[in-house]
């Protein structure tokens, strides 16, 4: 589990007792996911390389006991939130921005969306997607049904990239004016009813 400014703690035995964060783990984890392919590793985007360059993007292989910081490609080291393609555990994808002020404020904004593939470094993406200055972070989801499928909520409008995160398309839904001023939380992609 990871609770944003410290507390990446995990749990062994089905939450009945509680261990806090490694020494080398990243500190302000906003997103950490896992890989049903993969099930000891975790990816994490931090905010952590704001202060420290070279530490936003965060992987473990061994279910946290041990981190790597594989960062070769991104210019932007505050990262916040990490999405892996259902079929590939190592293609993924994070957002970032150069500050939390550039991430979150929709005055500052300025946000980018990365990819990387298998050991390839870090490739910025923008075939598709909104003009980076104004683009408060994205929040970003995969859903296992679909593979080398990726989704990108912004303030701008919601994107999805059919082909693992090489180029993005902006889905057809209603966007009210004043979602353009807002910062997203959270995205869920389910099945329509």
């Amino acid at each position: 589990m990871a609770v944003e400014a410290g507390a990446l703690v995990r749990s062994m035995d089905g939450g009945e007792h509680w261990e806090d964060r490694r020494p080398d783990a990243p500190y302000d984890t906003h997103t950490l996911v896992m890989h049903f392919k993969a099930p000891d590793r975790l990816y994490s985007a931090a905010g952590d390389g704001y202060i420290h360059p070279g530490t936003g993007y965060n992987e473990s292989q061994d279910g946290g006991n041990t981190w790597l910081r594989p960062d070769e490609g991104l210019k932007h080291n505050y990262l916040v939130s990490v999405a892996v393609d259902p079929a590939d555990p190592n293609t993924i994808v994070v957002s970032a921005a150069a500050s939390p002020a550039e991430a979150h404020s929709r005055f500052n904004a300025q946000s980018f969306i990365y990819r990387k593939q298998d050991q390839t470094p870090w490739q910025r993406i923008a075939k598709g997607l909104p003009e980076a200055k104004g683009m408060i972070v994205p929040i970003l989801a995969t859903k296992t049904g679909e593979p080398h499928v990726f989704y990108a909520l912004t303030n701008k409008a919601l994107y999805r990239s059919p082909d693992a995160g090489q180029h993005w398309e902006q889905m057809n839904i209603p966007w009210k004016r004043e979602y353009q001023g807002q910062h997203q939380q959270a995205i869920l992609v389910t099945d329509s009813l």
